[in-house]
C-alpha cells in the first residue's frame, strides 16, 4: 500500500501516539489551572508544556502498554515478572539509565514546591524546615513510585516485563531529582535576584491573590498532566490498528 501522506508512516504513528497523550494532558492542565485560579502566563504554559512532553517521552521510551495490547495479547504470563531486585545480572548501564529517566520528574515537582514561598520551604531559621522538606520528599517519591508502578504494570499487556529493578531505579532517580531541585533552590535563595523575586511575589499577592499560583496547585497540575497522558495513551493509542491502516495489513 502506497503512503498517501506527506510524512513517513513511522512519523505518523509517532504523531498519533503524541496526540493521544498530549491532548488529554493539555485539557487536564487547563481545567486544573483554572480551578487553582492560575493566570495563563507564558511561563506557566511553557512549564506545563515541557513537563507534558517529558511525560510523553517517558511513556514512549518505556513502551507503556495500552488496553488494546491487553485485548490482543492477554494480561501476561508468569515469566513476565521479576519481583526480586538485582538478582538477574542486571546491566549497570541500564540501571543508571532507568534512574536518569526519572530525575526530571522530581525536578519539576521539587521546583514547584520551592517556588511559592522560599523562606517557608528553604529557610534555615524555620524550626520545621527539615520536617517540611522531608514531607515533600516523601510525597514526590511516592509520586515517582506510583507513576513507575503504573508503567511497569501496563507493560504486562504488551509482552514486556514487570521488573522490580526498573521500579526501584525509577524511584531512586526521582529522589535524586528532588535533591537537585532542592540544592538549586537553596543556591538561588542566597542571590539578590532570588530575594528580589520573593519580594516581588509577596507584593503581587497583596494586589491579586491569583497573580502567583499556590505551590499545591502547581503540583496538582503536574500530577494531573502525568495521569492524563498515561490514561490517554492507555485508552486511545492503538498502535497495531494504526500500523494496519498505514501499511495495509
Amino acid at each position: 500500500m502506497n503512503n498517501i501522506f506527506p510524512f513517513p508512516n513511522d512519523a505518523l504513528i509517532l504523531l498519533y501516539e503524541l496526540a493521544t497523550e498530549l491532548a488529554p494532558a493539555t485539557i487536564t492542565a487547563a481545567i486544573l489551572s483554572r480551578k487553582a485560579k492560575q493566570l495563563p502566563t507564558s511561563a506557566a504554559v511553557l512549564t506545563y508544556g515541557t513537563f507534558a512532553l517529558y511525560i510523553a517521552a517517558v511513556l514512549h521510551i518505556t513502551g507503556a502498554g495500552t488496553i488494546h495490547d491487553g485485548l490482543l495479547r492477554g494480561f501476561g504470563s508468569r515469566n513476565q515478572y521479576n519481583l526480586v531486585p538485582f538478582v538477574n545480572g542486571a546491566d549497570p548501564t541500564q540501571l543508571l539509565l532507568n534512574a536518569a529517566l526519572f530525575v526530571p520528574f522530581e525536578c519539576f515537582f521539587g521546583t514547584a514546591l520551592g517556588r511559592r514561598a522560599p523562606h517557608d520551604f528553604l529557610a534555615k531559621k524555620r524550626a520545621n524546615a527539615r520536617k517540611r522538606t522531608a514531607m515533600n520528599l516523601a510525597k514526590t517519591t511516592a509520586g515517582s513510585f506510583a507513576f513507575s508502578l503504573a508503567i511497569e504494570t501496563s507493560q504486562l499487556l504488551n509482552n514486556r516485563t514487570f521488573d522490580i529493578d526498573d521500579l526501584v531505579m525509577n524511584t531512586l532517580g526521582g529522589c535524586i531529582g528532588f535533591a537537585i531541585a532542592l540544592a538549586a533552590a537553596r543556591l538561588m535563595q542566597g542571590s539578590t535576584l532570588r530575594k528580589h523575586a520573593a519580594h516581588t511575589a509577596l507584593q503581587q499577592n497583596r494586589d491579586c491573590t491569583s497573580a502567583h499560583p499556590r505551590r499545591s496547585g502547581v503540583t496538582v497540575v503536574f500530577s494531573g498532566i502525568a495521569a492524563a497522558a498515561f490514561l490517554g495513551r492507555f485508552v486511545l493509542f492503538n498502535e497495531l490498528a494504526a500500523a494496519g491502516m498505514l501499511y495495509g495489513f
